[in-house]
């Protein structure tokens, strides 16, 4: 006849401890999950788009500051995904990146206004878009505007 032995109850800090053990012991496996979930971002914001276009009751409720801090969050995640190449290219490459930030807030601004004109729009609908222009690319410019 086996006696089972009475387990010890095991505390928040004694588990996290052990996860944290086991993931040092798996640095590949968690480097490539990891790894994957990065490289998926495209396809989570695909699904999500699309989850929100079929039912959009499922992401109206988010208001005030769950979208600021859905879009930082949006933004530190696709920050993850650059390396140490990335900058470097940055600055072996200044040239370019400074062009691409002049045009960003000369030419996007004078287009957005150009446009604004030539479509006769009103006042705040013009307002809107040039300041849509003059804004950063990307999910910034939704979370300014």
């Amino acid at each position: 006849v086996k006696v089972a032995r009475p387990r010890r109850a095991i505390s928040r800090s004694e588990s996290l401890q052990d996860l944290m053990a086991t993931m040092l012991k798996y640095p590949t496996t968690l480097q490539q999950t990891l790894t994957l979930l990065t490289n998926l971002f495209p396809v989570w914001v695909i699904l999500f788009v699309c989850v929100g276009m079929v039912r959009p009751e499922l992401v109206t409720w988010i208001h005030g500051d769950g979208i600021t801090f859905l879009v930082a969050a949006t933004m530190v995640f696709t920050g993850m995904t650059l390396n140490i190449e990335d900058f470097v290219q940055v600055l072996k490459n200044p040239g370019q990146v400074s062009m691409g930030c002049i045009c960003q807030y000369t030419l996007m601004p004078f287009l957005a206004y150009l446009i604004s004109r030539l479509l006769k729009l009103p006042a705040d609908i013009a307002a809107g878009l040039i300041l849509l222009g003059s804004c950063p690319g990307g999910t910034s410019s939704n979370l300014i505007t």
